[in-house]
């Protein structure tokens, strides 16, 4: 197959998967999970994604918010993410556990502050650990008091 025929054929394949979408805009994510074609293949032929959409015929989507639903968290919401979640399970959340039960996968938290590990740690330079744990028992940083020391003399014994 010849260059041209293979640029008609993608531009075919995007408008099938455009046609598809409405009244939703056609994003890239969308062509990727609906289209029959690598979008690397689009790149490899067009040189970038808008400029095959335009060649298909079809206004590409404005830049900056982004179209496809996804929404821009702030810090105060991942961070509260981090405490709604560490005290739902009594324990400080790992990644595998924000990503299975957390508000939000661990992506964001990357995105913000490198990893999640700091995203945790400026969540306890903030607002400090949890006091409890999910049954609501007391934690060893509530044993402790301020020297170090337990903070009543029955505070290590079980109810």
């Amino acid at each position: 197959m010849q260059d041209e025929e293979k640029k008609t054929e993608i531009l075919h394949e995007i408008r099938r998967v455009a046609q598809a979408m409405e009244p939703q805009p056609l994003t890239q994510q969308a062509f990727k999970r609906l289209g029959k074609i690598p979008e690397s293949r689009v790149r490899y032929y067009f040189g970038a994604w808008n400029k095959a959409v335009v060649a298909a015929g079809i206004s590409p989507n404005p830049s900056g918010p982004r179209v496809s639903g996804y929404q821009s968290l702030t810090e105060d919401e991942l961070l509260k993410a981090i405490g709604d979640l560490w005290k739902s399970v009594g324990r400080r959340p790992t990644e595998a556990l924000m990503n299975s039960e957390g508000a939000y996968t661990i992506k964001p938290y990357r995105v913000h502050w490198g990893n999640f590990r700091k995203a945790i740690d400026e969540y306890v330079r903030q607002y400090g650990e949890p006091s409890t744990d999910k049954s609501g028992r007391s934690t060893p940083q509530t044993l402790i008091g301020s020297k170090g020391g337990l903070s009543s003399p029955l505070a290590c014994l079980s109810p």
